[in-house]
């Protein structure tokens, strides 16, 4: 709803137009939570007495049926964002996107994770296959001198 308003900042957005908007999107509006959904409106978007008349079903000063009464009056009525719900919708964008950026990065840290484990490995091998063929050098050494005393000596 928020996302909807601030792309109607111009030209302000009714309740009615919003309620279409979430329906369309497959919302499911009853008898028990377009209530709350009214209020919320409200609260978001500015008219004059429809939004206090909001104010006063919240601090308990009249009735939800008197506050639909009035603004059943107003359902068509066009109105703007707040501008502390706008900042609250570009702060739920900033998340989002935060979110998503640090999803990637976390994708890209666990894949050079991998190459950096498969580099180890290699390199640990590598080391070890040196040090074989360093030992068998040493091994092919020392029998060459072994095989030169003996011949020496028989």
């Amino acid at each position: 709803m928020l996302r909807y308003g601030s792309q109607k900042m111009k030209e302000g957005v009714s309740y009615n137009e919003v309620k279409d908007y979430l329906l369309k999107k497959g919302d499911d509006l009853n008898e028990y939570n377009e209530d709350s959904i009214k209020l919320w409106f409200c609260r978001s978007f500015y008219h004059v007495q429809a939004t206090y008349n909001a104010e006063r079903v919240l601090r308990g000063e009249t009735t939800n049926g008197k506050f639909n009464l009035v603004f059943s009056q107003h359902l068509d009525d066009k109105v703007s964002l707040m501008g502390h719900a706008y900042m609250e919708y570009i702060d739920y964008v900033e998340l989002k996107e935060a979110r998503e950026a640090s999803s990637l990065a976390h994708e890209a840290a666990d894949k050079a994770n991998t190459a950096a484990r498969k580099s180890i490995r290699i390199a640990t091998w590598a080391v070890g296959l040196s040090a074989l063929l360093a030992l068998g050098s040493l091994l092919l050494q020392f029998g060459s001198i072994i095989l030169q005393v003996l011949s020496f000596i028989f």
